[in-house]
């Protein structure tokens, strides 16, 4: 979405509509809501100022959302953050009284995660026999993902509730870096990263995201096992972890948006095929304290706005793709195209991940030589460098399911190893309605 100061388009206002009819929630009641997130912010600014600033009418917010009157960065900013956080009710924002004068009453439905929620996708082999993984799958298909992406602006931002966030992520991101200074290697800088705000299915293949800026310390706090079982005490006094504050604020229902208003990072997995018909494994070292010793994909990596973007600034799936390949396994990215087959909601952390195969014409003795000289490069610079070690995996039923039980995996190890063995037809998909 441009920064521009330009009226809605048509998609934009069909989108904001769509939204409101599943948050329950009518055109008024949302404008009124948008004018109040903006006068209360205006206020704390100008009160070091000693102004009075003007509280626009619902009737100006209106207009926008119709397309009649072109909306500034700022003004967008608050349409967004009252679209991202609705209240518990719109009762709650107008301020309704019932007949006695009273606060109306409302009662919070109780919380449910994502993962209770929505039914797993389910995979099957006669080896395997069924198995699911806690993913919801969208555009699964073997004849090519089409992915169209927009950005809002502004830095994305968690539910209300808790306003010791900033301190935590601030908190959790030095845990995290003197983990590589114990190590006596660089620490990392915190990235700028993409935030799925939504997800929409055009087409049986054909998908849109909307995205928003946030960054790495975000993840850390709302999207790691970290940063999701920390204590806090939320604003109203009630102790509770991470995890809990962002489920009680998740609103079920919604396939847009399927999983906690947490950090929910842009990522790509690939599976990348020997020319003997092995997946490569790769196993996640300390660089990567929650998975260390575990194996997963053979590329697993951040789509970064920096490095990953195409036209308009947007992400390119390729262009993350080609870096992931040659930074976790020093290929060049060209030993073979890219098999998109779907986007996968991860229902446990939150995060959104498409799912590729690559087929390569290299042997096993090739790859490993040059997932050597890239490791050891990192190494010799001391930077961090996620994967220390490979294994290759006959990729049939058999195989799979015998590596399947010995457990020291991540989840996307074998939906990535599910999905591989179901292009080639050697597996049954049920991705979760």
């Amino acid at each position: 979405m441009s920064l521009k100061t330009k009226p809605l388009s048509s998609r934009e206002v069909g989108h904001i509509s769509e939204l409101l009819a599943k948050q329950g929630r009518t055109l008024q009641a949302f404008c009124h809501a948008v004018v109040e997130r903006e006068f209360q912010e205006s206020l704390r600014l100008a009160a070091s100022a000693g102004k009075h600033p003007a509280k626009k009418s619902a009737e100006y917010v209106t207009r926008m959302l119709k397309g009649q009157r072109a909306v500034s960065p700022r003004w967008r900013v608050w349409i967004d953050a009252e679209l991202d956080h609705p209240p518990e009710s719109s009762a709650a924002v107008l301020g309704d009284r019932t007949t006695s004068g009273q606060p109306a009453e409302t009662t919070a439905p109780p919380s449910i995660h994502p993962a209770d929620f929505w039914p797993h996708m389910e995979w099957f082999t006669p080896a395997t026999g069924t198995r699911r993984v806690a993913a919801k799958l969208y555009g699964l298909t073997k004849g090519g993902l089409e992915v169209t992406f927009d950005s809002r602006p502004g830095h994305w931002n968690p539910p209300a509730g808790f306003s010791g966030y900033s301190q935590l992520k601030n908190h959790l991101w030095e845990e995290f870096t003197h983990n590589f200074t114990r190590m006596h290697k660089e620490p990392p800088n915190p990235e700028a990263l993409w935030h799925v705000a939504a997800v929409r299915k055009e087409a049986p293949a054909k998908l849109f995201l909307l995205l928003r800026p946030m960054d790495y310390r975000d993840v850390l706090v709302t999207s790691s096992l970290q940063g999701l079982g920390t204590n806090i005490t939320l604003d109203n006094g009630a102790k509770a972890t991470v995890e809990e504050w962002l489920t009680r604020a998740w609103k079920p229902g919604d396939p847009g948006q399927p999983v906690i208003p947490c950090a929910r990072q842009l990522v790509v997995n690939l599976m990348v095929l020997t020319r003997e018909g092995e997946a490569v494994l790769a196993q996640q070292g300390p660089d990567n304290p929650a998975s260390s010793g575990a194996f997963t994909t053979s590329v697993s990596t951040l789509v970064l706005p920096l490095m990953d973007s195409g036209n308009r600034r947007l992400p390119s799936l390729d262009k993350a793709a080609a870096r992931g390949l040659h930074r976790e396994l020093g290929l060049t990215g060209r030993e073979g195209a890219v098999q998109w087959l779907c986007l996968a909601a991860g229902l446990k952390l939150g995060s959104f991940t498409f799912f590729g195969v690559v087929q390569t014409q290299l042997g096993r003795s090739e790859i490993e030589a040059a997932f050597q000289r890239t490791r050891s490069e990192y190494v010799s610079r001391r930077l961090a460098h996620e994967v220390v070690g490979l294994d290759f995996l006959p990729l049939n039923s058999e195989a799979v399911a015998a590596r399947l039980a010995i457990l020291n995996y991540r989840p996307y190890m074998e939906l990535g190893l599910a999905l591989a063995l179901w292009s080639r037809g050697e597996a049954s998909v049920r991705p979760a309605p």
